[in-house]
């Protein structure tokens, strides 16, 4: 566990100083305000495993053109109180980065994930989460561009507030994304999402979560960024 703890703060630490140095850069940025519509279901299989799914679609609020329909399926196993592992698969169809260039063609991504996940209460009703995820995306070919690859590192941390009379969670959480795309460029920034969500439950098995998103993404073009606000809404659902 302690090798896991110095791992997550010494990788962190380097992915925030790469994220400050584009930050210090000269850029161009596209403001984009969107909404994301999310269904998450939990199976708890056992006392160790369960299986986690996801659908979710995300429109640009100008005119509820589609940016992505994305599916998420991983199981988790719990090898410890604190930490539990993750793998599955991912399936997205992506359309125009621009709400005003309509969707003639969607790119499919097939992606095979594995996850690791750290959790620790710090304070009552306070707790620590960390989580380092990689991601293997394979881009399928469509008559506009060839297929392609890339491999991902994702790391979060987020803090999470349970209010046992309301039964109201407050989390706030950072993730930064980087892709490697090759041995001279090992960690090219891909992304940065700052989180802030509200999740009421109503009863063991449902819960509604309502967040604002905030991304900071690079684009394909050189030196063109992405800033995205985001309205979303989750409706958890535990079997």
């Amino acid at each position: 566990m302690i090798l896991l703890l110095r791992y997550f703060t010494i990788f962190g630490s380097v992915l925030l100083l790469s994220y400050s140095n584009v930050l210090s850069q000269n850029k161009q940025t596209s403001i984009q305000q969107l909404y994301w519509l999310r269904y998450y279901n939990i199976w708890k299989i056992s006392r160790l495993v369960e299986w986690h799914n996801e659908l979710d679609t995300r429109h640009f609020f100008d005119n509820s053109q589609r940016l992505q329909w994305i599916q998420h399926s991983r199981i988790h196993y719990r090898i410890g109180p604190k930490i539990n592992l993750a793998a599955g698969f991912t399936y997205s169809l992506q359309g125009s980065q621009q709400p005003d260039i309509p969707n003639t063609t969607l790119k499919p991504e097939l992606r095979p994930a594995q996850e690791i996940n750290y959790h620790q209460n710090i304070l009552p009703n306070t707790s620590l989460s960390l989580r380092t995820r990689f991601d293997q995306r394979f881009f399928l070919a469509t008559a506009q561009s060839p297929s392609s690859f890339t491999f991902r590192h994702r790391y979060r941390l987020q803090i999470s507030h349970f209010f046992k009379k309301a039964n109201l969670t407050l989390r706030l959480n950072d993730e930064l994304m980087y892709n490697v795309q090759n041995r001279r460029e090992w960690a090219k920034f891909d992304q940065n999402r700052i989180y802030f969500a509200a999740e009421k439950r109503f009863s063991p098995s449902l819960a509604v979560e309502v967040g604002y998103l905030n991304i900071f993404q690079a684009a394909r073009q050189a030196g063109l960024y992405y800033e995205r606000h985001i309205l979303r809404l989750t409706l958890h659902h535990t079997i």
